[in-house]
C-alpha cells in the first residue's frame, strides 16, 4: 500500500524542523527524508535544486506566513496598544512559544556573535570612513547563523 501524500505544507513543516535543529550546512538527506517520511527521489521531485530550493521554500513560507500572522496586526485598526499586544500574542503564537528555536546555547551564541559583528562593523567602519566592514559584516551575517556548530 502507496503512504499517503503529504501536502506541501506538511513537508515544509518538518523540513523546517530539520533545519532549525541542524542548520542548513547540517541537513542532511537521511535527516530530511526520515521527517518527511519522504524517499531522496520524491525530495528531489518536489525540490529539483536540492536544499538550496527547500530552503528558499523554507524562506518564502515562513515570509508569508508571518507577513499573515505577524505583521498584519500592525496595520489592523485599533489602538497602539491593543495592535502592540496582538503583535505579541501572534509572534508567542508564531514561535510556539518559544519551543520554534534552536538550542538557547546555540541561539544565543549565534546571536552574541551575530550582534558583535554587525556592531564591531559599524565601529570600524565610522573609524576608518569606510562603509566596506559593515557590509562584510552583513554579507557574512547568512553564513553566522545557520552554521552548523
Amino acid at each position: 500500500m502507496r503512504p499517503a501524500k503529504l501536502a506541501e505544507r506538511q513537508v515544509l513543516r518538518k523540513l523546517t524542523d530539520v533545519f532549525r535543529e541542524r542548520g542548513y550546512e547540517g541537513a542532511s538527506y537521511a535527516q530530511l527524508m526520515a521527517a518527511t517520511g519522504l524517499v531522496k527521489a520524491s525530495l528531489y521531485h518536489r525540490f529539483p535544486s536540492g536544499k538550496e530550493e527547500i530552503a528558499d521554500a523554507i524562506l518564502a513560507q515562513t515570509d508569508q506566513k508571518f507577513a499573515e500572522d505577524v505583521l498584519r496586526a500592525a496595520r489592523e485598526a485599533g489602538q497602539p496598544r491593543a495592535r502592540a499586544r496582538r503583535i505579541a500574542r501572534r509572534l508567542r503564537e508564531f514561535y510556539g512559544s518559544g519551543t520554534r528555536c534552536l538550542p538557547s546555547s546555540l541561539a544565543r551564541q549565534r546571536a552574541e556573535d551575530a550582534v558583535a559583528a554587525i556592531e564591531g562593523g559599524l565601529i570600524v567602519s565610522r573609524v576608518m570612513k569606510n562603509r566596506q566592514p559593515f557590509l562584510r559584516a552583513l554579507a557574512e551575517l547568512p553564513d553566522r547563523l545557520t552554521k552548523t556548530k
